[in-house]
């Protein structure tokens, strides 16, 4: 098995790179390829399957016999992916947490600059770039030149870098947080993680690409208004969460009507808002209304 000396940031591991995966054995032979190249070998691979009925177990116990890495596989039955990082989050065993989708694979030199960072700026979260397949181009826009740290959130809102991003979290800190797991729903946007995050910390930039990406079909970025809409009742939950971000009263009013919009859609109880911001809310209601019958006619015409 690969071993590094020049960090030692945990005597176990220093970073997780946690992989929530189903029927991606097509794909993990790339991801797992660019972990064994990598320059520094101080990480675990966490993957945790998410019911896969591909052969991806036989795979990744065929990488487990090569000794190459460290490699802890952890199958589940199926519930979606935000219930494998969920379950990820508990069984992490490194001092950081990165999560690396199965249709993604590391940059040669990510974990070396990973860590060279950490030695520096002992960050409690880092966000980084991202390229696509067969782009040079990072995806999104660059960081501000002056700017050293931010919320994903006021990155994404208020400073208009929008994009996908690699995102490195300090494991104690982020395994606080949990995302619910509503009876019956296979989708909840892992971005409720992040947001819960964003409340109470700060992440350090990184200005370089730690991940390249690609878009697969039959993905969760495939499609995704459509997935929104008929899983109302999460993204009820989320955007109710949302009003009570760190935010200004046009962010906060945008998340209120959205969260009317799905709530009418939804027709459930679960998730209701029970926060500090009932009147925005109830202010909120008529945009929140014609919200709901535009997604309404969507949801006909798109069945």
């Amino acid at each position: 098995m690969k071993k590094w000396s020049g960090f030692i940031l945990n005597p176990k591991c220093g970073i997780t790179i946690f992989t929530p995966t189903f029927n991606r054995a097509t794909t993990l032979p790339r991801l797992y390829e660019s972990l064994v190249r990598q320059s520094c070998g101080e990480f675990e691979w966490l993957i945790v399957d998410d019911g896969s009925s591909d052969g991806t177990k036989k795979l990744v116990e065929s990488y487990i016999q090569e000794n190459k890495i460290s490699i802890n596989y952890i199958y589940k039955v199926n519930g979606g992916k935000h219930t494998a990082i969920n379950v990820g989050l508990k069984n992490a065993a490194g001092e950081y947490f990165f999560c690396v989708d199965s249709d993604d694979f590391l940059e040669d030199n990510a974990i070396l600059d990973i860590v060279t960072f950490i030695k520096q700026k002992n960050p409690v979260g880092i966000i980084a770039y991202k390229k696509e397949t067969g782009h040079e181009d990072i995806i999104g826009a660059p960081f501000p030149d002056s700017l050293v740290k931010s919320t994903l959130f006021n990155l994404i809102n208020n400073y208009k870098c929008g994009g996908d991003r690699s995102l490195i979290y300090k494991t104690q800190l982020i395994r606080q947080f949990v995302i619910p797991e509503p009876k019956g729903v296979k989708f909840f946007p892992e971005t409720y993680l992040y947001d819960c995050f964003d409340n109470q910390y700060e992440c350090h930039l990184l200005p370089k690409s730690l991940c390249v990406c690609e878009y697969m079909e039959g993905g969760y970025s495939a499609n995704f208004r459509m997935l929104m809409i008929n899983n109302a009742v999460s993204m009820k939950w989320f955007y109710g969460h949302r009003i009570d971000l760190k935010c200004t009263l046009v962010q906060r009013y945008i998340s209120a009507f959205r969260y009317v919009a799905y709530s009418l859609l939804s027709r459930s109880k679960e998730g209701k808002y029970c926060g500090k911001h009932k009147t925005l809310v109830c202010l909120s209601y008529p945009m929140g209304v014609a919200m709901y019958i535009v997604y309404a006619i969507f949801r006909e015409k798109n069945k």
